[in-house]
């Protein structure tokens, strides 16, 4: 008798929740108990359901509880609806169907696909299908991609978080408005920084004077719901360096701050301030364009 363990997987941009699971969760289950029905060899051992999670990566909590009861032994099969609700990246989707599940003599039935690792062995076909399943993860990040760049060219602010000195405008969303207390701190540690104070004597003044650090003030006095749990809510001379940095002081917003080498890969690579395409004049600026050019070559010169 196998004992089978049902997986379900859909995205965030997919799901549409309606109680506990999507409703696209909800037949995807179904469908495997359908098939479970006609088949007297099969019981269900557990249900397994990421919802709301891309299929670009495997860390996920339902996929990684799903590989602990196969390792205790608590399942012997795996069925979901088709290849890519498995997974999309296609590296680690053919690890898993050609080389882990059969080590660990795993049954897997991929429904829609028509394959049954019971009855044959891994086919090329499905290979082809991570294939364009992969195609599809490249083809939604460029769309993505291109989305962000095109708001952004037209003066939108599209990150949740507006910066230390601004706040998102109620009137001409997503735009953003010049916060006055924050604004000020903003020009003083220009004001400082170009008169040859270097960034740790900044936050150590901020700090002697008890002057909220931009985590702290956003949480506390703007009231903005922002997840600042961390430290000891104070100027740190990384703070400082962030804000002497930006260039969105000079109101331009910043095409791209980051590249990300492949969607496949966890980390972003820091695009330096002088190669940033920047969008002008899509707000009011705090700090003039020139002392945000002198700050920068100050920055170069003290490697900063």
């Amino acid at each position: 008798m196998y004992q089978a363990g049902i997986y379900c997987r859909i995205s965030r941009e997919e799901s549409e929740k309606e109680g506990t699971y999507s409703t696209s969760i909800l037949s995807q289950i179904q469908m495997a108990k359908d098939f479970i029905d006609h088949h007297k060899d099969i019981a269900i051992a557990e249900i397994y359901a990421d919802d709301g999670i891309s299929g670009s990566h495997f860390d996920r909590p339902e996929f990684r509880r799903m590989l602990a009861d196969i390792e205790s032994g608590l399942i012997s099969m795996v069925i979901f609806k088709d290849v890519s609700r498995l997974g999309r990246e296609q590296i680690d989707t053919n690890y898993y169907l050609g080389k882990y599940f059969p080590e660990k003599r795993i049954r897997i039935v991929s429904l829609l696909d028509h394959y049954d690792s019971a009855a044959g062995t891994y086919d090329e076909l499905l290979e082809l299908k991570t294939l364009f399943n992969d195609l599809y993860l490249v083809d939604t990040s460029r769309k993505i991609k291109t989305a962000i760049r095109t708001k952004r060219s037209m003066g939108e602010y599209t990150p949740k978080e507006p910066p230390y000195g601004y706040v998102k405008s109620q009137k001409t969303r997503p735009h953003l408005e010049i916060d006055p207390p924050a604004a000020r701190v903003v020009k003083r540690i220009y004001t400082m920084y170009l008169s040859g104070c270097g960034c740790t004597a900044i936050s150590r003044s901020l700090n002697e004077e008890k002057i909220p650090s931009p985590a702290k003030y956003k949480k506390e006095f703007l009231n903005t719901g922002y997840a600042w749990n961390v430290g000891k809510g104070v100027w740190t001379p990384s703070a400082v360096r962030a804000i002497l940095k930006n260039p969105v002081y000079t109101g331009a917003i910043v095409l791209r701050k980051t590249d990300k080498p492949s969607y496949k890969l966890p980390y972003r690579k820091e695009i330096p301030p002088e190669k940033q395409e920047l969008i002008p004049n899509a707000h009011d600026a705090i700090i003039s364009k020139e002392d945000f050019g002198q700050a920068q070559q100050i920055r170069r010169r003290n490697r900063v």
